[in-house]
Parts: C-alpha cells; structure tokens; sequence
C-alpha cells in the first residue's frame, strides 16, 4: 500500500549529479587531492559528513569543510547562472501528487541551505512543504533514519512510504527502512549490485508516476 512518496533529490528530481560529480573532482584537485571518478560515485546519496569519512581513507588530511565550501560554490554559482536542472517528469510526479491527495517529502543528504537554494532557483519553489536534510545529525544513508523521519513527518508509516532514488545508498536506506522502492536511474544503470534493493526500475518519473498511481489507485 503506497500513501505516501519519499523522493531523494540530487540525480531523481534534479538533473545535478553529473555537474557535481566532476565539482568533487576538482574540489578535491585545487585542494591537491587526486579525487577518482570511482570515489566521486562512492560519494553519492551520502551526508558531507559521512563523505569526508570516507575520503579521509585516502586523504588524511583533507580539510573536509573546506573541500564542501569548494563544491558548494561551484554548484551555486552554476545554479545562479542557469536555474537548478530537473529530471524528465519532475514537474508532473508533484503536480500529480498534489492532486491525488498523496502527501511527499524531499530526503536528502544534502544540507538544508543547498535543498533551499535548489527549490528557490527552480519551478519547485514553495512545493516541498516537508525537507529531511542531511544536517539533522541523522544516520547517513544507506541507514533508513532520514526515510524514517520523512514517514513520521508525513504521518504514515514507514510500509506505506515509496522511495524514489537514484543512488545504491538511497536504495538500501528505503529497503532497510521497509519502504517499497523505486530507483529512476541516474548516471549508474540499474545492475547485479541493486538485487533485492529494488521494486521497480522507473524509465524516468513519469513511469515512476504511472507506477505510483497504478499503486495508489489499486487500493481503493
């Protein structure tokens, strides 16, 4: 039973994870860090946090703040010159959604600000009423407590919540929270890697809607 939709937001409503996965390359290259390609994907759907962790395995002495204060300026001042990009169908999932009556939240590992200053250079400004961010002290995914909270949030339970992601994080966060998932890939396709992670693959989101709705209208 789908009542309500948990959307990721980097890479499944906005077009931006490949503009940020060259960011944290040359973030990581002005700081004298060879970041991969390879550990650029490893860094996606995680918290800044978590992903300082992770690439202090290969840069102990990274300055994690600074190497996000990098990054985030390259998105903005890209977002500020050309509006933040949408996937295929993200103006009519949400539109959709507020006609049917289902409730939806954006679940990011994105800090708060970034959410804020993508939604307000985009036609989705004011159309989130519920954010779960990355800085809420919350377990990075692919730990469900960001799906968790969204479903409290929203006020349903957490076997009741779709999951839209992208990423492999994201997509084991929603299974381990025990939300049905979608994955609408991305710059990974979908693979032997996301086995038993993954209910449905969307073409893009308005497959993922007509999969949501089928759902939806099933159970009335």
């Amino acid at each position: 039973m789908i009542r309500a939709v948990l959307f990721d937001m980097d890479g499944t409503l906005f077009d931006t994870e490949g503009l940020g996965l060259q960011l944290e390359i040359d973030a990581g290259a002005e700081m004298g860090c060879a970041v991969t390609m390879q550990m650029a994907h490893d860094l996606l759907g995680v918290t800044e946090k978590a992903g300082t962790e992770y690439l202090h395995q290969f840069f102990p002495s990274l300055d994690g703040e600074e190497y996000w204060r990098r990054f985030a300026q390259g998105m903005r001042a890209h977002i500020e010159k050309n509006g933040t990009p949408l996937k295929k169908g993200c103006l009519e999932i949400i539109t959709a959604l507020q006609a049917m009556g289902v409730p939806y939240a954006i679940v990011s590992s994105s800090n708060r600000s970034v959410i804020d200053f993508y939604l307000q250079h985009s036609p989705l400004a004011g159309a989130f009423s519920t954010i779960v961010s990355g800085d809420l002290g919350l377990e990075s995914k692919p730990a469900p407590d960001c799906f968790l909270k969204g479903a409290e949030l929203l006020g349903v339970s957490p076997q009741s919540c779709c999951v839209v992601e992208d990423s492999i994080h994201g997509l084991r966060a929603g299974r381990n929270a025990g939300m049905h998932t979608v994955m609408v890939p991305d710059i990974i396709p979908c693979g032997e890697m996301h086995k038993g992670l993954v209910d449905y693959v969307a073409a893009d989101l308005h497959d993922a809607l007509r999969h949501i709705r089928e759902a939806v209208c099933s159970q009335l």
